[in-house]
């Protein structure tokens, strides 16, 4: 106990330090002072940070650089000069994990709470050579004017990559670069992506070990996901010895433009689906989604909501998250019926009418 308030203590004053240099420069921009002080400090969190707080200090190193930008009012070009510096300082080259933003699914809703600091981290990627997930799973506030005008997809990215997860602002050249370089992923978020088109699947099928996947609400087209679909059912893995499809090993799933054609190949192809993110288009009939026997997390969006609760009554007693969206007037009594185990439900919909007050949340089901 003693040693983890001591680091914890250690790792505070850390970041007082950092913030209260990060700011001095900010104030009073001095190029070779800023170049030597960094290059100066990357050596100390090199030599004195033991490896299993490295992912910790560099996250609060990051945090804290992120929030002193609420403290400033000057120009960018200053901003950029002296942040670009110390996020190459705190960023510790053995760093494994770096997560600007929430679990997938039923917590991302809670918001992005980082600044301007994480443009910078993106810029670093190339250069952390043990990175294994890196998040960013929510928007971004960014004074560039968005991201999308920026030249991310020429930022190198590192092949030892496992997750990597960036909402909304991903594109096709984005793409494109991370599967030539990370052979090896095994999650990819790029959902709420509009840049992210059917030019992506042909990379995204150069994937051959993914268990997750996410494309939901991006520019990816009804014949892009039919050649999704085929692609992950058709190639193959060597697992144990065995082959098995790409299409076997995917534990989630999410795209839009979702048909019923799509529904019959999920439910024949994807065995082992736990989580399971749909938006649909017209006509779009779920039922075959009832034989999906390991799902436990669902999504779904613009589905008329009788087909959402005649698939509960098969589904219904092994969800444990629910996210519905724009499904029409909803009966939350049978879904509290149906979802024994259900541990979060989203609800967003123009239509409250059948939503009880909150009083009722708490009253037990007769």
């Amino acid at each position: 106990m003693r040693e983890v308030m001591l680091s914890t203590l250690a790792i505070d004053a850390l970041e007082d330090y950092v913030n209260g240099l990060f700011i001095k420069f900010l104030n009073e921009l001095d190029n070779v002072k800023l170049k030597i002080v960094c290059r100066n400090l990357k050596e100390m969190l090199i030599d004195f940070v033991p490896p299993p707080l490295v992912n910790e200090v560099t996250l609060r190193l990051l945090r804290g650089l992120d929030n002193s930008f609420s403290l400033i009012r000057i120009e960018y070009t200053v901003i950029e000069i002296v942040a670009k510096h110390f996020v190459n300082a705190v960023i510790h080259p053995y760093v494994t994990k770096l997560h600007f933003g929430p679990e997938f699914l039923h917590e991302y809703m809670r918001g992005f709470d980082w600044n301007y600091i994480a443009l910078f981290v993106y810029y670093e990627l190339g250069n952390l050579n043990r990175l294994k997930y890196f998040r960013m799973s929510t928007d971004l506030n960014v004074m560039l004017g968005g991201w999308n005008s920026l030249e991310l997809g020429m930022v190198g990215l590192p092949s030892t990559l496992h997750e990597f997860t960036f909402m909304n602002h991903c594109n096709d050249s984005i793409i494109g670069t991370l599967c030539e370089s990370c052979q090896n992923l095994k999650c990819l978020n790029v959902s709420k992506s509009i840049y992210v088109s059917n030019l992506s699947v042909g990379s995204i099928l150069k994937l051959k070990h993914l268990v997750q996947l996410n494309l939901e609400n991006t520019n990816i087209a009804e014949g892009g996901v039919t050649e999704l679909l085929k692609g992950l059912t058709e190639s193959t893995v060597s697992r144990c010895g065995y082959l098995c499809s790409c299409a076997s090993q995917l534990l989630t799933f999410g795209c839009s433009n979702v048909t019923s054609s799509h529904v019959h190949t999920l439910a024949m192809n994807f065995p082992n689906l736990i989580c399971v993110v749909l938006t649909c288009g017209k006509s779009c009939n779920l039922l075959e989604l009832k034989e999906m026997y390991n799902v436990n997390a669902l999504s779904l969006s613009y589905v008329k909501y009788p087909q959402i609760e005649n698939l509960l009554v098969s589904l219904g007693s092994q969800i444990q998250y629910l996210d519905i969206y724009d499904v029409g007037p909803i009966n939350v009594m049978a879904i509290g019926e149906a979802c024994t185990l259900l541990k979060c439900l989203h609800i967003m919909s123009s239509d409250t009418s059948s939503i009880p007050p909150a009083d009722d949340f708490c009253t037990p089901l007769a």
